[in-house]
């Protein structure tokens, strides 16, 4: 059984690119790289490496207390 391994790099996601356009399917290319089908079908769909964006944390008990005033 394989140790899977978070894609974590841009040349990773390009490796899946590359053996995509030369015709490998999502579980051979998942099981070359150590991850999931899962993963190399959500980096294939989103066409290519994105950085992790963060999302705004909001303080909702500020929005509360400004309703309350």
């Amino acid at each position: 059984m394989a140790v899977e391994t978070a894609v974590q790099t841009p040349q990773d996601v390009e490796a899946m690119q590359r053996l995509s356009a030369a015709g490998w399917g999502r579980r051979s290319i998942a099981s070359e790289l150590g991850c999931s089908p899962e993963t190399v079908r959500k980096y294939l769909r989103q066409g290519g490496w994105q950085p992790y964006e963060f999302a705004e944390k909001t303080n909702p008990r500020a929005s509360f207390s400004t309703a309350m005033s």
